[in-house]
């Protein structure tokens, strides 16, 4: 388990977007072609498979801003 924060300063310096997929269990979520297309190219891929999760992704809108001194600030913004 992870937090989006511990994310962010895990991605890599050519990383502008945050990786995730949301579905009913860590096995099936593993196994998309999505993780693997993803995962090839050296990036990280959140698995949210609670069902508050799908919740939250559809809820939020997540704008991350990163800097390259390694400062990283997250904006977590309602959507709709």
């Amino acid at each position: 388990m992870t937090s989006l924060a511990d994310y962010v300063t895990r991605m890599k310096d050519n990383q502008k977007d945050i990786y995730y997929i949301t579905g009913e269990s860590k096995d099936q979520v593993a196994n998309s072609a999505f993780v693997e297309r993803v995962t090839k190219r050296g990036f990280e891929v959140l698995y949210m498979v609670e069902p508050i999760d799908e919740y939250c992704v559809q809820q939020l809108k997540v704008r991350v801003q990163i800097q390259r001194a390694l400062r990283f600030s997250i904006y977590v913004l309602a959507g709709k």
